[in-house]
This record gives C-alpha cells, sequence and structure tokens, in this order.
C-alpha cells in the first residue's frame, strides 16, 4: 500500500514539474509571438511613442497654452530621433492647423514633430468647472501619492 502511494507520489510530481515546465515553454512562446508582432507594427510604420496631453482651452493662447506648447517643445527635443506623435485632446472647435499656427506666431516656436489635435464634447468632458476642480484635484492626490 505504501509503494503504490509512493509510486504514485512520484508520478504526480513527474506530472506537475513537466507541466510547469510545458507551462513555461507556452508562456514564452506566446510572449515571443506578440513581440515580434509588436516589431512588425512599428516596421510597419506604427508610432514608438504617443504622447498625450489633455488641454480643454488649447486656442486661448494665456499662460497655460504657453507652457503646453513649450512642453511640447521640450519633449520634442527628447524624442527627436525616434517615430513619435504628439496627441493634444481639446474642446476647441477650430481646425488643429489654425489653432497651431496661431501658437507658433504667438509663442514663437518650431516642431519638427507630428500632432494631432483630438476634440472631445462639451458632454463627454462635463461643465468647464467640473473639469477644473477635477484636474485641481487629480493634481493635489497625485501630489500627495508622489511624497
Amino acid at each position: 500500500m505504501f509503494d503504490t502511494l509512493l509510486s504514485l507520489a512520484h508520478w504526480l510530481m513527474y506530472c506537475i514539474f513537466y507541466g510547469l515546465i510545458l507551462l513555461m515553454v507556452a508562456i514564452i512562446a506566446v510572449r515571443f509571438y506578440f513581440s515580434r508582432k509588436r516589431g512588425e507594427n512599428k516596421r510597419a510604420g506604427g508610432y514608438e511613442n504617443i504622447i498625450a496631453f489633455y488641454h480643454p482651452f488649447t486656442n486661448a493662447c494665456g499662460g497655460g497654452e504657453k507652457v503646453l506648447f513649450f512642453a511640447i517643445c521640450s519633449i520634442a527635443e527628447i524624442v527627436k530621433d525616434t517615430k513619435s506623435r504628439l496627441v493634444i485632446y481639446t474642446i476647441e472647435e477650430l481646425d488643429a492647423d489654425v489653432i497651431l499656427k496661431k501658437a507658433k506666431e504667438r509663442f514663437n516656436f518650431e516642431l519638427d514633430l507630428e500632432i494631432c489635435l483630438i476634440r472631445i464634447n462639451r458632454d463627454e468632458s462635463g461643465n468647464i468647472h467640473a473639469v477644473t476642480k477635477r484636474s485641481l484635484l487629480s493634481q493635489a492626490f497625485r501630489s500627495i501619492i508622489s511624497v
């Protein structure tokens, strides 16, 4: 009886051991497959970096917009050797070319990076005061967590 249990325990240990080995090989194979797919996407014209900003009033050309566009210029210097794209989420109704032209004239900067403005509905962003309060609360919360 004891020999039967011992041989059953050995058989069970071998099954678990080889099962874990097969599981690790499967995980490595899946990771390798998806990393190759990701590499093919990059070679097929995908972007290495997509950097996004949320700035509801991009056309006001005030202090916040100055900070936004100079931050974009600084990031453009950092990622200039990679295939990157900048995205700005805004609620402005004007065309992206008009907004960028006005900002370039006002703040005197040049960019070699592609910038895409994505419009969000006012319904999605809520009313403007709620957006301001949410962003201030999230900044305060993140500053507490980072300490």
